[in-house]
């Protein structure tokens, strides 16, 4: 019983580091990287459970927008998968004007 509550609390510690990385959209992402002037920006793209179809094309093309909105452009896509499973994208994209 101990090993469980240890196990339990561990996880939830976890989860608690975690959350401020998972929470921040990708907007307040590139916001916060053209308002430090930053040449280039890295966000990810969660293709969250029911989304991996249909839903993860107009996710990358939402945040292909966004970036865009905040005066980058897209460099690479990558996708990132577990166990054979679409997780989510790794998409880079670089500040317009930037070599």
């Amino acid at each position: 019983m101990a090993r469980l509550r240890f196990a339990a609390a561990g996880l939830l510690g976890l989860l608690l580091a975690a959350t401020p990385v998972f929470a921040k959209s990708i907007d307040s992402t590139l916001r916060e990287a053209e308002q430090a002037g930053q040449a280039a920006v890295t966000v990810f793209v969660d293709a969250h459970f029911g989304a991996r179809k249909d839903g993860a094309a107009r996710q990358l093309s939402d945040a292909h927008a966004t970036a865009a909105r905040h005066g980058y452009q897209l460099v690479d896509v990558e996708t990132y998968t577990e166990n054979g499973d679409l997780v989510g994208f790794f998409v880079s994209y670089r500040r317009v004007g930037t070599p």
